[in-house]
Formats: structure tokens, C-alpha cells, sequence
């Protein structure tokens, strides 16, 4: 929580945060029934880093333009691709297509919006509500009430994330 809150600041430790983060969150994903975060995860960490890594030699607010969008698509593009494997190569069940695209989609919106934390984009702010409501149904279906609270938590900050950041990219002009 710490660190989404130093991101909403515009402070680069919010993303050294988040990458180490990620490791952990990953875990908890995968023993509490998320089969693809042994693929899915990774990506997240690697994106979160190189964010710290560009946050570390520019901190310019962007318009939204065509990388946008780019990596949104590939973001989803590559969670489909990546948690269709998991699914049908690390599990001897049938899949469970609710479950499939209750991970697959929210997964894939977080690829596109960490691809896009290093742009610092204002409206990359509005992916991460979404993310944040996926987030709520799917852990509800695996019945893990504390990352439901939290994620209720991190719904509230995108709010302030993307007000914040809005009238920062006015005052930058």
C-alpha cells in the first residue's frame, strides 16, 4: 500500500517498492489458486522495475498517445497468451473459464498500465480502477477476503492517483 501511495506522489521508491512486492504478491497469488502468476508475475516485476529505472532519469507527465494504447494491447495480449499456458499446462483440471478471465483480464490491464507507469500517463490512472475492480470479483471468487479489502483501498488511491496527477500535468504546461 505504501508503495502506490508513493507513486501517487510521483516518488521513484514507490516503484523500487513494487517490484520487491512483487515477489511476494505473486506467491500469496499462486498458493491461494492464481496457477498463472508462475508466468504472469515475472512481467510485473520486470515492468515495475524498468519504471523505477526510467522514473530515475525523467519524471515528464504524458499525453496519451499511441504507446498507450500499444501497450495496453500488449499487455492483454500477452496475459491471455501466458495464463492460457498456465492454465492448460499446470493444472490436470478443465479450465475454469470464469476463473480464466476473472485473472486473464485484470492481469493483462495490469501489464498495459505497468508498461505505461514509466510514461507517466495521468489517465493510466482510470486502467488502474478497473484493474482494481477485476481485482475485487476475482479475489472474492477465491475467497481472500484481506487482498479484497486491500484492493478496495487501492481503488480510493487511483482516485487520488488521477485527480493528483491531472492537475500536476496542468500545472506542467
Amino acid at each position: 500500500m505504501m508503495a502506490t501511495r508513493l507513486v501517487t506522489k510521483k516518488n521513484n521508491i514507490g516503484n523500487l517498492i513494487s517490484t520487491c512486492n512483487t515477489l511476494l504478491s505473486g506467491s500469496i497469488d499462486y498458493l491461494l489458486g492464481n496457477i498463472g502468476a508462475i508466468l504472469t508475475y515475472p512481467i510485473s516485476f520486470f515492468g515495475n522495475y524498468f519504471a523505477f529505472r526510467i522514473w530515475k532519469k525523467k519524471q515528464y507527465l504524458n499525453s496519451i498517445d499511441v504507446i498507450f494504447f500499444r501497450n495496453m494491447a500488449i499487455g492483454l495480449l500477452l496475459s491471455f497468451v501466458l495464463n492460457y499456458i498456465a492454465f492448460t499446462s499446470f493444472s490436470d483440471k478443465a479450465i475454469d473459464w470464469k476463473l480464466f478471465f476473472a485473472i486473464a483480464i485484470p492481469a493483462g490491464i495490469s501489464f498495459g498500465g505497468t508498461f505505461n507507469i514509466g510514461r507517466m500517463y495521468p489517465d493510466n490512472w482510470i486502467n488502474w480502477q478497473v484493474y482494481n475492480l477485476f481485482k475485487i470479483i476475482q479475489n472474492i471468487m477465491l475467497m481472500n477476503i484481506a487482498n479484497t479489502a486491500k484492493y478496495v483501498f487501492y481503488m480510493f488511491n487511483a482516485i487520488l492517483g488521477y485527480i493528483t496527477w491531472k492537475d500536476d500535468k496542468k500545472m506542467q504546461n
